[in-house]
């Protein structure tokens, strides 16, 4: 959470993670933990935009986190589940389409990230 605190927005509340996975990105036996979050808004608390992916990989007794990533965004798509498939991340939700409200996103949405130098690295489908 610290991360997340040092990094938020200007304007926006406290850190609040949506989901969280753990797994080896990069083969062997370094568990890494990818988190996407976002920050509580409004008087509802509501923490889905916009959302924010991030990896921390232990390094010397710590963990290190990469640079964050923005991956939801009201009106564009939002996530709820983080899963790791080999060396990929996958981030499942919907997104906004032509007659949507702005509440709810009806269209299933699927992007995926690999995790190389450090950097989260967007996979074409």
């Amino acid at each position: 959470m610290e991360f997340m605190h040092a990094n938020r927005p200007e304007g926006r509340g406290e850190p609040l993670v949506i989901d969280t996975a753990v797994g080896q990105l990069r083969g062997g036996a370094v568990q890494m933990e990818v988190v996407l979050y976002g920050y509580a808004v409004g008087p509802d608390q509501d923490a889905n935009h916009p959302q924010y992916l991030v990896v921390f990989e232990p390094q010397d007794g710590r963990h290190r986190a990469s640079r964050r990533v923005l991956v939801g965004l009201k009106g564009t798509q939002r996530f709820d589940d983080v899963r790791i498939e080999g060396p990929t991340i996958s981030l499942v939700g919907k997104k906004w389409v032509d007659g949507d409200a702005m509440c709810c996103p009806s269209q299933p949405a699927t992007i995926r990230f690999v995790y190389l130098e450090n950097e989260l690295v967007a996979v074409a489908d």
